[in-house]
């Protein structure tokens, strides 16, 4: 039995952040209870103009957290393709939040600015049939997923 994600999955996850005047610290602890995956892999993409797009991808096994380090990205997702009141817009803005996103959730990004950096989490290696790269395989595998569930 497959369980399709929903957009109630996708969430906003907050870091404490402690600083002075002049800088602060953001620690994402892997071992404390309140982090929601183990890291198998972290990575990051630089945008090298502002208006760069990534992901327009889904996961079929992989749940990725999603940290803006540098600049804002704008993170949109998506849960059922054939219902367009399942998504959501999400703008990072500081390294102390970030956007879960669990396996079977379509995912794009827009990089506000030249030299924005995104920090993905992944609680996998990295595993290229996970990824779903087609919106149209995206939609049937969700449609085929649902009706198996």
């Amino acid at each position: 039995m497959v369980a399709l994600a929903a957009l109630d999955d996708v969430r906003l996850i907050d870091f404490k952040a402690l600083g002075a005047d002049d800088r602060s610290l953001v620690a994402i602890e892997a071992a404390s209870a309140a982090f929601p995956l183990p890291i198998a892999r972290v990575f990051t993409v630089v945008a090298h103009r502002a208006g760069v797009v990534g992901g327009e991808h889904a996961h079929r096994r992989c749940t990725q957290l999603l940290v803006a380090v540098h600049g804002s990205v704008e993170v949109r997702v998506l849960a059922d393709p054939e219902r367009p009141e399942t998504r959501r817009t999400f703008h990072l803005t500081h390294p102390n939040q970030g956007v879960l996103v669990p396996p079977g959730i379509w995912g794009y990004q827009r990089y506000e600015h030249a030299g924005g950096v995104l920090m993905v989490l992944c609680d996998r290696p990295y595993e290229a049939d996970d990824y779903i790269r087609d919106f149209a395989v995206f939609r049937d595998w969700r449609a085929s997923a649902s009706m198996v569930a």
